[in-house]
């Protein structure tokens, strides 16, 4: 497992606003090391991702005051995450993620598509999808809108 620390930064007329994304990769082999459930979200949105396949845990324990949690933010329904029975919450994406590289690209764009979404209350996947492409989505983000990625941290959990 890896933990991802991200921090975006948003220029705003002069203010910057910061906000904060802790996730925690998760690699599954099998259909049993799922930690989404497989017949609630990938067969009911999608299909049973091919493997070895990646999810990304979203850290619930972080409550700064610059980071509220997107499933408290008040347009939280057009934030893709998904919430398990177990009160655990994850990125909500039904595509295959085959290595720890594509996990952390899209962790990256889900971060600054977050943003986009708390602050615009639009929704960034019809944006992301229009480009589909990290680099160009990555750059619309700072250009148009001010909202770049001001630091990034990864620790090896185990």
């Amino acid at each position: 497992m890896k933990k991802i620390e991200i921090i975006v930064e948003v220029g705003n007329n002069g203010k910057k606003l910061i906000h904060k994304f802790i996730g925690t990769l998760h690699k599954a082999e099998n259909i049993n090391q799922l930690k989404l459930e497989p017949k609630e979200f990938y067969e009911a949105y999608s299909k049973l991702p091919e493997f070895p396949h990646f999810e990304i845990e979203l850290n619930t324990d972080d409550t700064s005051e610059a980071n509220p949690p997107v499933w408290e933010h008040e347009f939280f329904q057009k934030i893709h995450f998904h919430k398990l029975r177990s009160n655990k919450f994850f990125v909500c994406w039904t595509e295959r993620l085959a290595s720890e590289k594509e996990a952390i690209n899209l962790f990256r764009v889900w971060c600054l598509g977050t943003t986009y979404t708390m602050i615009k209350n639009k929704d960034f996947a019809e944006l992301f999808y229009l480009v589909r492409d990290q680099e160009n989505f990555t750059r619309i983000m700072d250009q148009d809108h001010g909202i770049k990625i001001a630091e990034e941290k990864k620790e090896r959990l185990n």
